[in-house]
């Protein structure tokens, strides 16, 4: 860890990007994203708190917090805990830990653990739907909110929707109608003849 810390160290000063991720990581700002787990379920905190008259702004910062403390707690478990020959996927699910608790979740994030998840392997059962539900969502996102066209196409329909449609209509192509995507979300593992999806 030590000699990992030092490479850092030194690599940062001759990019000149310091340790900026740790800044990122401990940031008190209280921004977030109303699609994350944390900011999802903090709007509801806000609702029904401030439906009872009560400061539900203040309080869902607070939950953003917690949960985010939460994350870099679990990531710290894992890294210190667990068996030595399991150091990869321990190391997946750190970095998981704390983009999933995380107020704010860019689609590149997953980038961050999902490659030390899938060298492990992946379950081909809900484990590996629940991948495939999270790339696709961050496809369609990233087709409707990435765009910096607006200025530039004059159609209609805002770009950004048009793109986010024709995302959508994929995706249940895809999922309903390809048959050789479609049995990747209607079959059950034993009919597909593969318990575990792995690399190698």
């Amino acid at each position: 860890g030590l000699i990992c810390l030092g490479m850092f160290a030194v690599s940062s000063l001759v990019y000149g990007l310091g340790f900026g991720w740790v800044n990122a990581i401990v940031d008190p700002t209280p921004g977030f994203i109303a699609y994350t787990p944390s900011g999802f379920t903090s709007n509801i905190v806000a609702a029904v708190l401030g439906a009872m008259g009560l400061d539900g702004g203040h309080a869902a910062e607070v939950y953003r917090g917690v949960l985010k403390w939460a994350g870099i707690a679990l990531a710290v478990w894992l890294i210190f805990r667990g068996d030595d020959r399991q150091a990869v996927r321990r190391l997946g699910l750190a970095f998981m830990a704390i983009v999933v608790l995380g107020p704010i979740i860019q689609p590149w994030y997953v980038l961050w653990f999902f490659p030390f998840v899938a060298v492990t392997g992946i379950r081909d059962d809900w484990q590996v739907k629940l991948w495939y539900l999270t790339v696709v969502f961050f496809v369609v996102f990233g087709a409707q909110d990435q765009l910096h066209v607006f200025g530039f196409v004059n159609i209609p329909l805002p770009p950004d929707a048009l793109a986010g449609l024709v995302a959508l209509a994929f995706v249940a192509y895809l999922v309903l109608l390809d048959p050789k995507t479609r049995r990747i979300v209607f079959e059950r593992p034993r009919e597909r003849g593969s318990s575990r999806i792995s690399p190698f």
